[in-house]
């Protein structure tokens, strides 16, 4: 979600970083939103324009998954491919490092799939904004919000934004896989 990247891009700015570094499948819609908010970052009209470090894992060839291959790389992201995750994420950590010893440079890890505050305060402040939009009458109010979460992290911010909030509609999270992924649920 681009809520949960707010708060962690303008982090990376704020520690330097000129790079993001992330992984997940090659069909992860995730990756390709943090490519195009990384590349067209902007922090006090400062254009930021991250570089995203994307390491990617099998997964059957799709559609969608030529689709965000093909986004990552328009919006500048460099693309390392591994045959599964565990090596990916393995293969991530010696990345990281061969950046920070080559260039000096400290990429800004973002994990998409894992619980951060970051993250978890962006969908806190999304809800804040939905309360201002509902005191505004500018949409009615709503009993159950189903939300299409890519992580634990979008619906515990949600959950917590609305408890803050003080708004009682009913926070329900919905994960759209196919067959092939439920066993890793």
């Amino acid at each position: 979600s681009a809520r949960k990247l707010e708060f962690l891009l303008a982090d990376a700015y704020a520690n330097g970083a000129r790079a993001i570094m992330s992984m997940g499948n090659m069909r992860d819609t995730e990756l390709f939103s943090l490519a195009y908010h990384a590349s067209q970052c902007r922090i006090f009209n400062d254009q930021c324009g991250f570089r995203l470090q994307a390491m990617v894992y099998g997964q059957h060839n799709s559609q969608q998954m030529r689709e965000n291959l093909l986004g990552i790389e328009k919006y500048g992201g460099l693309l390392t491919y591994h045959v599964d995750r565990w090596v990916c994420g393995y293969a991530s950590f010696l990345k990281f490092i061969s950046l920070a010893e080559e260039k000096g440079e400290f990429p800004y890890y973002i994990d998409l799939k894992s619980v951060n505050i970051l993250g978890v305060l962006g969908m806190v402040n999304a809800v804040f904004e939905l309360k201002e939009q509902l005191a505004q009458g500018v949409i009615p109010y709503p009993n159950v919000i189903v939300y299409a979460a890519a992580s634990k992290a979008d619906i515990i911010g949600l959950t917590i934004g609305f408890r803050l909030a003080g708004l009682t509609a009913q926070v329900v999270g919905s994960r759209a896989v196919d067959h092939l992924e439920r066993k890793e649920l």
